[in-house]
């Protein structure tokens, strides 16, 4: 199986929970931000990327201080790899977890792209297509976490890079200027944020099977 199939296949996998159990979008982005720190630095050969993803699922929630059963996640393991649940299961977690905050120097404060992109919005008092706007800049960065582009660039920019599509998709005559952007931050780099829409630009573009 392909990288990107891989990466794909753990995406919706942590996907799918969050749609059911209804977390927070906070949740979400760093429960994948730790799965690309982890594979980033380890083979796919060497771990069941299903119980990655539970273990990442499982320290997010702990970290934005919210409930989250191991009985849940041990069931969604179950109907998913279709194979009964053995003693190990939380001692596998419990090991990720133990590995991921290593990994992290046990630094508890990861930023997303979700609450810097509400702020844009509100900064600059959107007109009545905020709501459309909003939703479409957190679907845009939603589809990053495909990939791992949270470890590359900082969430300011994947955030400005979901809002320049957002706009381009709601308004005709948007076009992607740098006066636009700055005043959101007078310090970005504008060459990192044009770095990041056009990995964005690349993902997007691609025939991906998102559900």
């Amino acid at each position: 199986m392909k990288l990107n199939e891989l990466l794909d296949e753990s995406y919706l996998y942590i996907y799918d929970i969050f749609i059911k159990k209804e977390y927070s979008f906070e949740i979400f982005g760093i429960s994948l931000t730790l799965f690309h720190y982890y594979t980033y630095l380890k083979s796919f050969r060497e771990f069941d990327r299903y119980l990655l993803c539970s273990a990442c699922l499982f320290l997010a929630a702990k970290m934005k201080n919210s409930m989250l059963k191991i009985e849940d996640l041990q069931e969604n393991y179950s109907l998913t790899r279709n194979k009964k649940i053995n003693n190990n299961f939380n001692n596998e977690i419990i090991k990720f977890e133990l590995e991921i905050l290593n990994l992290l120097g046990f630094d508890l404060e990861i930023e997303t792209p979700y609450q810097i992109a509400l702020h844009y919005f509100k900064a600059i008092k959107a007109d009545t297509q905020f709501k459309r706007l909003e939703i479409l800049t957190y679907n845009y960065i939603n589809d990053s976490y495909r990939r791992p582009l949270a470890i590359y660039f900082k969430p300011m920019y994947i955030a400005l890079s979901a809002i320049f599509f957002a706009f381009s998709i709601t308004y005709d005559d948007f076009s992607f200027k740098e006066e636009f952007f700055f005043q959101f931050d007078n310090n970005l780099d504008f060459e990192e944020l044009v770095s990041c829409v056009e990995e964005l630009s690349a993902l997007f573009s691609s025939k991906l099977n998102i559900k």
